[in-house]
């Protein structure tokens, strides 16, 4: 008859650096490894709080960017309508100009509902609201 015992241990651990007895194993191994896992945590975390100012960095150039585009086509538009105007051709201008115009304002409107439906999206509050 064989009889067996086996005996484990489990330990579990949560975070981005290992435990101090492990990096004192690492460091058993090279003395260099501690260092090195320790600056990689530190360097993870420094990239993790920059992520965010980039991301509102480029949003903000691409909304600018888009602005002055949105500005550049309407003065075109209008100055088109300028010329038809100039040219004895004022009701076609004035429909020119007003639909510009409508467009414009159409285009913000819709984009602060937008804002504002993608805000009242990301509370974390809002789907307990709708729940009730």
């Amino acid at each position: 008859m064989i009889v067996g015992e086996t005996i484990s241990q489990v330990t579990m651990h949560h975070g981005p650096l290992p435990q101090a007895s492990d990096l004192a194993a690492y460091n058993a191994v090279d003395p260099s490894f501690a260092e090195r896992i320790v600056r990689m945590a530190e360097r993870e975390q420094e990239r993790r709080h920059t992520l965010p100012d980039e991301f509102l960095d480029r949003e903000y150039k691409l909304k600018s960017r888009g602005q002055h585009y949105a500005l550049l086509l309407a003065m075109l538009i209008l100055m088109f309508a300028a010329y038809l105007a100039y040219l004895g051709n004022s009701e076609m201008a004035g429909k020119v100009a007003i639909g510009t115009l409508i467009g414009i304002v159409g285009i913000f409107v819709s984009g602060r509902a937008i804002d504002a439906f993608a805000g009242e999206r990301d509370r974390p509050d809002a789907d307990e609201g709708a729940a009730e």
